[in-house]
Formats: structure tokens, C-alpha cells, sequence
């Protein structure tokens, strides 16, 4: 897909949705770059390769997403079901009133599973994807003007954080407070 139309139409659209502190050009880069590394921009919707799936049983596959019990990167951004449940378990964002009906706004058929939503909406998929960055302490780097290092720049703290899927307990737990700087 086209990288510029993924912005307008997806990334920022998903993040000025959540509010002004999630949506600023670090954090849509970031999401960009995020997306250009989980889906090659997406190109896939379904990660393949993961668990030895060659060959993808649709019927099988659809059945386990549609009830929510399947251990594969979903959609645009390519969220596995156990990186969804704890954004929805350890996000301090996700219990605020204008997140959650942000987030309902963005989902196209509350009947489905998460996993559904996560593939059918693309705009759901990148409020999620922020709402994992804005858990983690590191912040965004700002954008420096010079894209190699801007892309450098983002993949460290994607290969920190989303690769290595370092997701902690919350942040309340901690004694720790939560802020859409991440």
C-alpha cells in the first residue's frame, strides 16, 4: 500500500481519534515504520510462517479469530492476541472515557472478536498499536530531519519494545504514572 495513504487515511485519522498527546509526527513515524516492518506496509494481514503455517486453513483460521483463539500476528500492524489482551489489561490510556469511545468508534461491528476488529479495521489497528507504545517508559525520539536517522532512530526503540515484546505488569502497580509520552 501506498505509505503517504496509510498515514492519511489510517495512522493519523487513528491517532487524533485518542487525543492530542498520541498524535504527533514522532508518534504517527513511529507507527509508520512499525507498519513497514510487522506487514510491509501492509501487504499482509495474516503473518505467515509463525508456528510452521505454511499452508493457511481460511475456514480454520477465520473460526479461531472470529472466537478469539489464535496466536498470530492480525492485521496492518500485525498485533498477536496476547500483545492485545495485555494493551487491554496493563494500559492506564485504555480506561479513559475518550480513549474507549475512540476505540468504539473505530470498530466496524462490536459483535466480533478483537482479533476481527484488529484485521477489519486498519484505523483500530493503529490506535492499538499506539496505545502499546504509549505502555512502555522510553519515550518517542523526536524527528530529526534526516530520514536515515529518523528510520534508525525508530527501529531501536520498535526492536526494544515490539520485537522483544517487553510488556510489564501496570504501570499503577508500580506506583508508576502513565502518560501518552511513550
Amino acid at each position: 500500500m501506498n505509505t503517504q495513504q496509510i498515514h492519511d487515511y489510517y495512522v493519523e485519522p487513528a491517532l487524533k481519534a485518542l487525543g492530542k498527546s498520541f498524535n504527533h509526527a514522532n508518534a504517527r513515524f513511529l507507527i509508520l515504520c512499525t507498519l513497514a516492518v510487522e506487514s510491509d506496509m501492509g501487504e499482509f494481514i495474516l503473518q505467515v510462517g509463525k508456528n510452521n503455517i505454511s499452508k493457511i486453513d481460511i475456514d480454520r483460521i477465520n473460526d479461531q479469530i472470529d472466537n478469539g483463539k489464535i496466536n498470530i500476528g492480525l492485521g496492518i500492524g500485525q498485533l498477536e492476541s496476547k500483545t492485545i489482551k495485555s494493551i487491554f489489561c496493563y494500559s492506564d490510556n485504555i480506561q479513559k472515557p475518550k480513549i474507549k469511545k475512540a476505540l468504539e468508534k473505530m470498530m466496524l461491528n462490536n459483535s466480533t472478536s478483537i482479533q476481527r476488529q484488529v484485521i477489519d479495521s486498519p484505523l483500530f489497528s493503529c490506535a492499538l498499536m499506539r496505545l502499546l507504545y504509549s505502555m512502555f517508559k522510553e519515550p518517542i525520539p523526536k524527528l530529526t530531519g534526516d530520514l536515515n536517522k529518523d528510520i534508525l532512530n525508530m527501529y531501536e526503540i520498535y526492536k526494544k519494545q515490539i520485537a522483544k515484546c517487553k510488556i510489564k505488569p501496570p504501570r499503577r502497580l508500580s506506583g508508576e504514572k502513565s502518560s501518552a509520552k511513550g
